[in-house]
């Protein structure tokens, strides 16, 4: 796939909604289909520019390398990737259910792909590239090939979410973000609980009917998250709307607001050397996560030491094992750039002591004007330090919803609990480990 090329799905709106009857479907298998079928418009093209249909019996095929790389998914074993995700989308059948009426008719039943297989491009030569090859059931390929009503979707865009629900509902916003209201459809409570979910839960054994979580509880746990990760991190702003009779709520719809970004441009991308890239996927990292931190002012020399140290920790067996690579990363990169190059931490900005301080002890001192220093800088110095704190904090297993929604909303100063976690990061960035040992010196 060129990285030239604007990758904009246009989606069938009846396929926005796929609601799984037997299986159940991964965000990561989601984020794959929906490049399984941008790839297919583009060949479906092809064939409409040489004057010719697509035979009925025609197999699809991309390289494998090229389907995984827009979606940032581990391509450390393409093989054990696509053979697990081709066959969930082989298994899974699903009831295609389309937002644009209040009913939400169904159009039809089926399974994602009808035929997968993998091969490679040159024949018997294992260490060619794989190249994988699909074949949709027929009301899905007809759809593709004369899709009546479709959203665009930007595979860049929807590459940066990470749950299953954030992706379903970003890709039904996307549907409405032309819309002169920015209004989505307007649909039952149990409705949004139905579309946004990836498994048939669990059958009533009174009604025997599909038993779905209640709104209230499924709008806590899964709605106000996926808002504040939509908000933060794609090219969208989107508001909950809730129409109530009395306390009941009836109706559930979206207000969706463009932001002043171009949908259809790739983010930009900072440049690694092939070493230190070859490094990262050997560790099992992602490459967008690692080149942030070359993007937010980390050196590659500074990188490569941190990724050294990584996989030696990886390699100690007698020891117990790392819950997060990427925390653990970031915290050696913060203690080696003290002493192999110039730090890139901001530099540390004067504060005027506080009148106070002589009541203070000196931890006390230190610790106020570090908080000093952290709240002085701008938002996107902050950033690196809050990324750290919120994986420190999931790492000790004290992660509470109030901390996500303040880290993803971008207000984490606003929250105590990470807060704290961020000037903790910042000393030990700034001073090293022993930063609770002395008084606060001048800046």
């Amino acid at each position: 796939m060129k990285k030239e090329e604007k990758l904009v799905l246009k989606k069938p709106v009846q396929a926005l909604v796929m609601i799984p009857k037997v299986g159940r479907l991964t965000v990561v298998a989601r984020k794959l289909y929906n490049v399984i079928l941008h790839s297919a418009q583009q060949q479906i093209t092809e064939f409409k520019n040489l004057g010719k249909e697509v035979p009925a019996t025609h197999l699809f095929s991309a390289r494998l390398c090229d389907l995984v790389d827009p979606i940032e998914a581990s391509t450390s074993n393409l093989i054990s990737l696509a053979k697990i995700h081709f066959k969930e989308m082989v298994k899974t059948e699903i009831e295609w259910d389309s937002p644009e009426t209040k009913k939400g008719s169904v159009w039809g039943v089926a399974h994602l792909l009808s035929e997968a297989n993998l091969t490679y491009e040159s024949a018997g030569i294992t260490n060619s590239p794989l190249i994988a090859q699909w074949a949709f059931p027929p009301s899905i390929m007809k759809t593709l090939i004369d899709p009546e009503l479709y959203a665009q979707l930007n595979i860049f865009q929807i590459a940066k979410l990470t749950s299953y629900e954030t992706l379903v509902l970003y890709e039904i916003c996307t549907r409405y973000r032309s819309n002169f209201d920015g209004l989505t459809n307007k649909n039952a409570p149990e409705w949004w609980v139905r579309a946004l979910s990836n498994k048939l839960p669990s059958i009533d054994p009174q009604t025997n009917a599909p038993k779905f979580r209640p709104w209230t509880k499924f709008k806590d746990d899964k709605i106000k998250d996926a808002v504040a990760e939509i908000n933060s991190k794609t090219d969208l702003d989107i508001e909950l709307i809730e129409e109530r009779v009395g306390k009941k709520i009836t109706g559930v719809q979206f207000r969706v607001t463009r932001k002043d970004t171009d949908p259809t441009k790739e983010p930009s991308i900072v440049k690694i050397s092939r070493g230190i890239a070859e490094l990262v996927v050997k560790l099992g990292l992602s490459l967008e996560n690692v080149t942030g931190l070359v993007k937010d002012g980390l050196s590659e020399d500074v990188l490569k030491v941190g990724l050294l140290k990584l996989e030696a920790r990886l390699a100690r067996q007698d020891m117990t094992p790392v819950d997060s690579k990427m925390a653990y990363l970031k915290t050696v990169v913060l203690d080696a750039d003290r002493y192999i190059l110039k730090s890139t931490v901001p530099a540390q900005k004067k504060i005027p002591p506080s009148t106070s301080s002589t009541t203070l002890s000196p931890q006390e001192q230190m610790r106020a004007q570090i908080k000093a220093e952290l709240l002085a800088m701008s938002k996107d110095e902050q950033k690196p330090f809050s990324e750290t704190a919120m994986e420190k904090i999931s790492a000790s297993n004290m992660l509470r919803p109030s901390v996500s929604r303040a880290f993803e909303s971008g207000e984490w100063l606003k929250n105590p609990q990470l807060l704290s976690k961020m000037v903790e990061v910042y000393a030990i960035a700034t001073r090293g480990l022993e930063w609770l040992d002395g008084p606060a010196k001048e800046a």
